[in-house]
């Protein structure tokens, strides 16, 4: 009977102790990193961009644009190009892109788009 109440003393001591030792995270280190007003704003803010005649935009995995004004086509890698999300198809190179779509670059492998007219796009997740 003493073996007995010995063992749940024993366990009921363990598991307080292993509920009470569970580490506290230090904010800011690696386990609960700090996010930053600008880090959140520049992935999930939309921001305008605007771009000149003949110039290029490589675009990241990830960013999302809409062209506002003007007209732009697709710098695509190889045979692939960027998403249409908004007709539900890919957009080859050299392709034209529509205005009011919502376009995801699926890759980082320097695809992107190049102003064909002075272009206005509302962007998000573009670095700057």
């Amino acid at each position: 009977m003493k073996r007995i109440i010995f063992v749940f003393a024993l366990g009921a001591l363990l598991l307080t102790r292993a509920a009470t030792s569970v580490h506290a995270v230090e904010p800011g280190s690696k386990d609960d990193p700090i996010i930053t007003r600008s880090y959140l704003e520049t992935l999930y803010a939309w921001q305008v961009t605007n771009m000149s005649d003949g110039q290029t935009l490589s675009l990241d995995m990830g960013v999302e644009f809409v062209l506002k004004r003007g007209q732009a086509v697709v710098v695509g890698s190889g045979t692939e190009g960027l998403i249409d999300l908004t007709a539900g198809k890919e957009l080859k190179d050299g392709e034209k892109i529509p205005p009011y779509h919502l376009i995801l670059s699926p890759a980082s492998d320097r695809r992107g788009l190049r102003s064909v007219a002075q272009v206005v796009l509302l962007t998000r997740g573009l670095s700057r």
